[in-house]
C-alpha cells in the first residue's frame, strides 16, 4: 500500500486529539470499544481503527463526526490540519464554511490537478476582464 500523506496526518492529529483529551486507549481494540459506545451508526472493527491510527485508512463522515463530537474538536482540524486563519489584526476568526471546504479540497489535489484548475481560474478570470 502507497504512503498517503493526507491519511497519514490525519491518524497523527488522531492521536494527538486522544493524548490532548486525556482519552487513555491500549491500543485499536480499546479504540473501537470505546468509539462503539458512542457511535450511534455501524460499530467499527479493531481493524479498522487500526487502520485510522496507522495511517491507511480515513473513517467514513459519520464516524469522523462520533470522533469530533466525542473529542471536542473540529472535522476541518481533524481531516486537514486547520480550522481558523488569523486576521489582519491578529484575531483568529473561523474561516466560512464554503470557503473552509474549498479549501479542505484544494489541499488534497495532486500537483497536476493544482495547475490545472489554477490554469482554468486564469481563463475564467480572463473572460471577466475582457467583458
Amino acid at each position: 500500500m502507497a504512503y498517503d500523506p493526507v491519511k497519514q496526518a490525519f491518524s497523527e492529529r488522531l492521536r494527538l486529539a486522544l493524548r490532548e483529551r486525556g482519552v487513555a486507549v491500549r491500543g485499536p481494540t480499546d479504540l473501537a470499544l470505546q468509539f462503539n459506545l458512542r457511535h450511534r451508526g455501524q460499530p467499527v472493527s479493531t481493524q479498522a481503527v487500526h487502520k485510522w491510527l496507522s495511517g491507511k485508512a480515513l473513517p467514513t463522515r459519520d464516524k469522523i463526526r462520533t470522533l469530533c463530537e466525542w473529542l471536542g474538536i473540529q472535522e476541518s482540524w481533524l481531516l486537514f490540519g486547520f480550522n481558523s486563519v488569523a486576521s489582519r489584526g491578529g484575531r483568529v476568526e473561523e474561516l466560512p464554511g464554503d470557503v473552509s471546504r474549498l479549501t479542505a479540497s484544494l489541499r488534497v489535489l495532486t500537483p497536476r490537478q493544482r495547475e490545472l484548475l489554477e490554469a482554468l481560474l486564469r481563463e475564467f478570470q480572463r473572460d471577466i476582464t475582457d467583458q
